[in-house]
């Protein structure tokens, strides 16, 4: 994917949209996991602690796992200071 593709789809939607496109692009989290981002695992201006993800079936959380039913282990996720910047700005937006 080329930037100026990256660049269109971080732009188009709606602020969560935005958000969960930066998540997965900036910080490399899953399909499941940028959903379920909680303020309270952002453990440093850059790093994200995943802990959970979204069944997409269920739609519930859940620790995260492999395709294989393997519970995969909790990880540290490099993020951008944008990206978790907009997920403190979205907490108190809606709280």
């Amino acid at each position: 994917m080329g930037t100026a593709q990256l660049h269109g789809i971080r732009a188009a939607g709606d602020d969560v949209f935005r958000l969960v496109a930066e998540l997965l692009s900036g910080c490399g989290m899953r399909n499941g996991e940028a959903p379920a981002v909680s303020i309270n695992n952002i453990v440093a201006n850059n790093a994200y602690r995943i802990t959970e993800q979204v069944n997409q079936t269920t739609k519930t959380y859940a620790p995260p796992q492999a395709p294989q039913g393997r519970r995969l282990p909790r990880r540290l996720a490099p993020g951008t200071g944008q990206a978790l910047h907009r997920v403190v700005r979205g907490h108190v937006r809606h709280h």
